[in-house]
């Protein structure tokens, strides 16, 4: 029910994306494609590689590649699904702020649940549904990710469950862009 309410939301959520100030994005920031180097001043700074689908997004959207790779390469728990979101979030504040933001945070937050909700549901069915539609492929499948079939559905079920804890506070920050679109 919570993914068919999502479905029918969904282009009122893709509407406040796109009315969301505009970044540049990498697009496919996993953990693959950042690194962390020490810097002259003995701080860290990220580096991302493989470029290829760089481009403009909402600001925040670009994080939900990243948490959904913590989730399907780290193997977080659902459990972990509230602290990384937080923490994700903080730490992209405080690099949009040292970059020169001086938005409204609750912009990039909005860019960041929306994504969230949409690209990290939809992602959690697909890594869920495709093994399941597969029958004949659950032994090896099993093999692969290294634990039986019917832990690894219900570990998507719970990460899809918390993206969709998101829907409430996508829905409460809506406002906040759909007002300035009416004026």
């Amino acid at each position: 029910d919570r993914v068919l309410r999502l479905y029918a939301d969904r282009e009122r959520l893709l509407a406040a994306l796109e009315r969301l100030p505009r970044t540049l994005c990498h697009h496919d920031a996993h953990r693959g494609n950042l690194f962390v180097r020490s810097t002259d001043s003995g701080g860290d700074q990220t580096v991302a590689i493989d470029w290829a689908q760089v481009g403009t997004g909402a600001v925040g959207e670009d994080l939900v590649q990243l948490v959904i790779s913590l989730f399907a390469d780290d193997r977080r728990s659902a459990a972990d699904a509230p602290a990384v979101h937080e923490t994700v979030f903080a730490r992209y504040l405080e690099g949009l702020c040292q970059a020169g933001w001086r938005g409204d945070s609750r912009l990039a937050r909005l860019g960041y649940i929306v994504a969230a909700v949409l690209l990290g549901s939809f992602s959690a069915l697909e890594m869920a549904l495709v093994p399941a539609l597969e029958p004949c492929q659950h032994a090896q499948f099993a093999r692969t990710v290294g634990q039986p079939i019917e832990d690894y559905l219900a570990q998507w079920a719970q990460i899809l469950s918390a993206f969709l804890d998101l829907v409430d506070e996508a829905k409460r920050l809506l406002p906040i862009v759909e007002d300035t679109a009416r004026r």
